[in-house]
This record gives structure tokens, C-alpha cells and sequence, in this order.
């Protein structure tokens, strides 16, 4: 039987892993995913919101109870936890990989993938974050797809791959194609052709301690005065022309960002302003929330990556809230995609209250980006990653 070993550096890489280890597992494989937390009767412990609130930049408790929850937020929980019950949990400095016949990481971890591959396993990379790839580390691909690859915005000379370093990312390979993100795969079968547009607008709301709302240790007061005002601000325009405001809670969110918290914040602004209760909506951080955003006049987001996500999925219409940060750090990441920053609290009024803005008009450079990524979205990334592993060990 084929065994595949599953390798991460934090707990949300498993998001493009997951999907990829149940179609193992329906191969009839072994599958084993390394973890730092003793597994005893498939739970451990060290999972839970208030070690994620404390530091959601970088949790990295890899577990069962960690893998639960990012299956979730892919919409592949109650398939992953039928199948759980077949994956083996080995504790991290009891796995040799030399035991495997295939390991499997992600971008994120090149390093570590690299010093594998040289016990001679076939090591692959998916990809993860903002870059489209599958790779192996340590061998060719079936197929040669180095001219599509170098020809494609996220290798060619463009400030969009400069500033993301691309190369750089997938320094140690040997063979890279491009794919879509293994999670998308879910996306691509549950959503409907067309949508009925409604009045709302879907808010990616920032996960606090990330320089857009609140720094990193705010008390709560602090954070609760911070996320108060900025709400006021997302929501009284969009109440103000009679669109209700969605507010899609952090799927990594800090301490005093929950849903709960931001439950007292919006039943206040709404009291405070008129507004009937629950005129603001809020879904969890677990939410399916892509229905939403296609049914969604626009969708507003806080530098976050899912731009990358919503453009796969052929959406469009989505401004970037580019001013106010605390820190350059995130929004600096998007100046090159200028056609839908919004630079001001002004300019994003004027949004609010024009029709004809909900659908930014893209600069060239961010065309060539979601046509880039659009064209990946085909619904079998997953399969195509089957294919060239079998291939690789036929």
C-alpha cells in the first residue's frame, strides 16, 4: 500500500493538505500527517480560541482538533472527520520519512521539504497563501511546464511577481506547474452558475493585532474602541443606502475580535444610530461564506489574501479598505494592484453610493493577475495533483 507522509510549518497550511489527503485516502493509501501535540485515542490538546486569540498571526499546533477546524473552514469537515479515523498522527522527532513513499508539504515549507527530498522520497510542494503552484522538490513533473510557468504574471518580469518574489519561493525545485489552490476545489462544485444579487455587502473583517484595527497585545478596551469606530465606519454608509452590512468574522481572529465581541460592538452601533437590531449581520469564523459573496453587491476587504481566493472564483467586484492601517506592512503588499485599493474614507463612500463603482475598474497589471488566477479555477486541482503524483510513482 502507498503510504504518504503530510508535513506543515503552521496550522493553516493544512488547508490545501486536507484535500488532498482524503483523495488518498479514497486511493486506498496510507495516510499520516505529522503533528506536536501527543495524540492519545486521536484527540490531544492545544487547540483552542484562546491560544489562536493570543497569537493568530502564527498558530502552529498541529493536531487533530487543529485539522478539524481547518476542514471546516474549507467545507470539508463532516468528509474529513468520516475519514480521520484512518489517518495516522506521529508525533514530530519520531517520523522518518525515509518510511514514506511520497511526502507532501507546502511552499511554505521549502526548506524543509528540500532535506527531505534528499533521502530520495518523491517530495512534492502545494501551493499555499497568494502562489497557484504544484512542484516537486527533488524530480520532474510528467509533463515539462517550464515554459508555461515562466511565461505566466506570477514568473515574468512585472512588478506584481517582483514584489511577491515568486522565484525565490520555489528556489529548489526542480519542476513546478501551475494550479489552483486545493481548497477551491470544494468552491467550484457547491456554487450555483448564477446568484441572485441581493442588498448586502460582505465584510472580510480584520482578525485583529495586524496593524489594520488593533496591535498586537491591545487590551480590550482598546481593541473594543478601535473595532467600534471602524465599524461605524463600514456600516452607517452601507445602512445609510439600504444595504445590510455582513461582517465575515476572522477565521484566525485575536482575543476581544470574536463573534461575540463584535455582537456587543454591532448591537451598539445600531442603537446608537437607529439602526434596528440586527440590521448588521455577522458570520462566524467558520462561515461558508461564498454564497454570500456572490450574491454580494461588493465585497470589502482589509489587505487580506483572499483577494486571490475571490478572483480564482471569477469574482470580481471586491475594493481593498488601503488607508488607516497602523503598520505599512499589509497594505504595501497590494500597491501594485491599484485599479481596486481604495486610498481614502471618501473614496469608499463614493463606492458606497455609486452603483456603477461596486465592480472597481482594473488597472492592466491587476487584469493579467485575476485572469491569471481565473483561469486555474476548473474545479480539479486536487485530481490534477492525483494524476502527476501516480504518474511519478507508476
Amino acid at each position: 500500500m502507498t503510504s504518504v507522509l503530510f508535513v506543515h510549518i503552521q496550522t493553516f497550511h493544512a488547508k490545501v493538505t486536507i484535500p488532498v489527503a482524503l483523495a488518498c485516502l479514497k486511493q486506498g493509501w496510507g495516510v499520516t500527517f505529522q503533528v506536536n501535540r501527543p495524540v492519545v485515542f486521536g484527540h490531544s490538546f492545544g487547540f483552542s480560541n484562546e491560544i489562536v486569540g493570543k497569537n493568530p498571526t502564527a498558530v502552529n499546533v498541529l493536531n487533530p482538533e487543529a485539522f478539524d477546524y481547518m476542514a471546516d473552514l474549507i467545507g470539508l469537515g463532516d468528509e474529513w472527520r468520516a475519514a480521520r479515523k484512518k489517518v495516522k498522527f506521529t508525533l514530530i522527532g519520531t517520523i522518518r520519512p525515509e518510511r514514506y513513499d511520497v511526502v507532501i508539504g507546502t511552499t511554505k515549507g521549502m526548506d524543509m521539504l528540500s532535506r527531505i527530498s534528499k533521502k530520495n522520497i518523491p517530495t512534492f510542494a502545494l501551493g499555499y497563501h497568494h502562489l497557484p503552484v504544484f512542484l516537486r522538490v527533488n524530480g520532474p513533473l510528467p509533463d515539462n511546464h517550464d515554459l508555461q510557468v515562466q511565461r505566466s504574471v506570477f514568473f515574468s518580469d512585472n512588478a506584481f511577481s517582483k514584489q511577491h518574489d515568486f522565484r525565490q519561493v520555489i528556489v529548489g525545485s526542480n519542476s513546478v506547474r501551475l494550479n489552483a489552490f486545493t481548497y477551491l476545489d470544494p468552491v467550484y462544485a457547491r456554487c450555483l452558475t448564477e446568484y441572485e444579487q441581493t442588498p448586502q455587502v460582505l465584510v472580510f473583517y480584520p482578525g485583529g493585532y495586524r496593524g489594520v484595527v488593533s496591535m498586537q497585545g491591545d487590551d480590550r478596551r482598546t481593541c473594543y474602541i478601535a473595532q467600534k469606530a471602524l465599524l461605524k465606519q463600514i456600516c452607517l454608509p452601507l445602512l445609510a443606502e439600504g444595504l445590510t452590512p455582513v461582517i465575515k468574522v476572522h477565521p484566525l481572529r485575536a482575543q476581544y475580535h470574536d463573534i461575540n465581541d463584535l455582537e456587543i460592538l454591532a448591537r451598539e452601533v445600531e442603537q446608537e444610530n437607529g439602526a434596528s437590531e440586527g440590521s448588521i449581520r455577522l458570520i462566524g469564523p467558520k462561515a461558508w461564506f461564498w454564497d454570500e459573496a456572490h450574491r454580494s453587491r461588493f465585497i470589502l476587504n482589509f489587505a487580506s489574501t483572499s483577494i486571490y481566493e475571490l478572483w480564482t472564483a471569477g469574482i470580481k467586484k471586491m475594493h481593498v479598505w488601503n488607508f488607516s492601517h497602523k503598520s505599512t506592512g499589509r497594505n504595501q503588499k497590494y500597491t501594485n494592484l491599484s485599479g481596486c485599493l481604495l486610498q481614502s474614507y471618501d473614496e469608499y463612500r463614493t463606492v458606497v453610493t455609486a452603483p456603477e463603482k461596486y465592480t472597481p475598474k482594473l488597472d492592466d497589471l491587476s487584469i493579467q493577475v485575476y485572469n491569471a488566477y481565473h483561469s486555474l479555477f476548473r474545479g480539479n486541482a486536487v485530481a490534477q495533483i492525483m494524476d502527476d503524483v501516480c504518474s511519478v510513482l507508476d
